[in-house]
């Protein structure tokens, strides 16, 4: 049987129309996130390998690079064929004042890498064996073979030139020069990244003119960049960042990187995201001038979110009065002090939440499934929590409030304005 689910009363939604059904313990919705994929306007296609920039961007003579395709004038839409496309290919430049979506052509696998091109070159009396001269890689990935979470295969780093010789999938740096065998003794290509700290998103949108803007992704894996779609706060921000079945993966555990969507004055639709190794917050919503952003994440999952030394590590954050709406949420080993974080004013209605072995570090609030300061509020509906704190109001300004909830923790902890609605 299924059933509609109605959103509380209190609740100030200012997004669109969003309908939440039940049928025995699982909960979704039947938004229709395509109908913020931009229409209109010239569609160009991309292929790393076979394009060039200078064609004229049809399925036939495609370009090469996102980011030359992204200025072309007239172009809307970007359908990117099969392979790997470097940081340097893809929109972390800000891109402004333009509607706009990247996708990938058909079931083709697209990932955006932080690795530049490089020139391997064989090394002479040793098969298999390459090397390229003047690398700032501190680790190696292949990116052709990956887990569900869409996180490339990392080498294994080696003592010697010697040892990768006789193990394929290994590397070794020996001062600027690094060695590698690729895990099938394959001639290294774009799948294999050498990862250098490099401080940049692998999307940065900057919003549009009006409400009615948007950037629109789907079916793209953004893997070992230090963010993956950011949109930075400013004023005379609008528009809509869409993100269907996405994988962003960050580089490794505790490695140096921020938040995996970070969106600043502009709202926010997520579906079948997969987030995993961020070191800071899996989704950061925030308000700026422009009134209430609005995010709405429908079953968006993250693994392994938090740590790498921040002091504010969860997996869904809003700040500055922002309104979010998460469906069928599941949430697994977030290391950070709070899975799901909300202060300054801000409204969540979590429905079907999973939150999962997620045991913190200690700082802030220790590790709780919700927290709520500064006057939000929060409703969770049929939430399951296994494995750490349930929920606090830390400051006792906040709200929270729960019903048809599962909860499995070692110590629920119900502090201020906490009951069932």
């Amino acid at each position: 049987m299924i059933a509609r689910i109605t959103l509380p009363v209190a609740f100030e939604w200012p997004g669109p129309p969003v309908d939440v059904f039940r049928s025995c313990d699982r909960y979704f919705t039947d938004f229709a996130v395509s109908a913020y994929k931009p229409t209109g306007g010239a569609t160009a296609y991309v292929d790393p390998v076979n394009g060039d920039d200078n064609q004229s961007g049809a399925i036939d003579a495609p370009m090469r690079t996102v980011l030359a395709a992204a200025f072309r004038i007239g172009v809307t839409n970007v359908v990117c064929r099969g392979g790997y496309y470097y940081l340097s290919e893809t929109l972390n430049h800000t891109l402004v004042n333009k509607s706009f979506s990247i996708t990938a052509y058909q079931d083709e696998r697209v990932v955006f890498g932080p690795h530049e091109p490089l020139k391997w070159n064989p090394v002479i009396g040793k098969p298999g064996l390459f090397s390229v001269f003047g690398s700032a890689a501190v680790d190696v990935f292949d990116a052709a073979y990956d887990d569900e979470c869409g996180i490339p295969s990392k080498l294994v780093k080696r003592a010697s030139a010697k040892e990768v010789l006789n193990n394929p999938g290994s590397y070794f740096i020996d001062g600027k020069t690094l060695y590698v065998q690729t895990i099938d003794a394959r001639v290294p290509d774009r799948a294999v990244m050498p990862r250098a700290w490099i401080d940049k998103a692998a999307i940065r949108w900057s919003g549009g003119a009006s409400p009615n803007s948007s950037l629109y992704l789907q079916n793209i894996s953004l893997v070992c960049t230090a963010r993956g779609i950011m949109c930075p706060l400013g004023l005379a921000r609008f528009g809509t960042v869409v993100v269907n079945n996405l994988r962003i993966a960050g580089p490794v555990p505790g490695a140096i990187c921020y938040d995996a969507i970070q969106v600043l004055g502009v709202n926010l639709i997520s579906k079948n995201t997969i987030i995993r190794y961020s070191a800071k917050d899996g989704y950061n919503i925030h308000s700026n001038s422009n009134g209430t952003p609005w995010a709405v994440l429908i079953n968006s999952r993250s693994f392994d979110v938090g740590g790498g030394g921040m002091i504010s590590c969860n997996g869904e954050t809003a700040h500055g009065g922002s309104r979010m709406l998460s469906i069928g949420s599941y949430h697994e080993r977030t290391s950070g002090p709070v899975v799901c974080s909300m202060n300054a004013g801000t409204q969540h209605c979590a429905i079907g939440s999973i939150i999962m072995d997620c045991l913190g570090d200690g700082r802030l609030y220790g590790n709780l499934s919700f927290v709520a300061t500064g006057l939000a509020k929060l409703w969770v509906i049929g939430g399951q929590d296994h494995g750490c704190d349930f929920s606090a109001s830390v400051d006792g300004l906040a709200e929270i409030r729960y019903r048809d909830c599962e909860i499995n923790s070692p110590m629920a902890q119900f502090n201020g304005l906490i009951e069932p609605f």
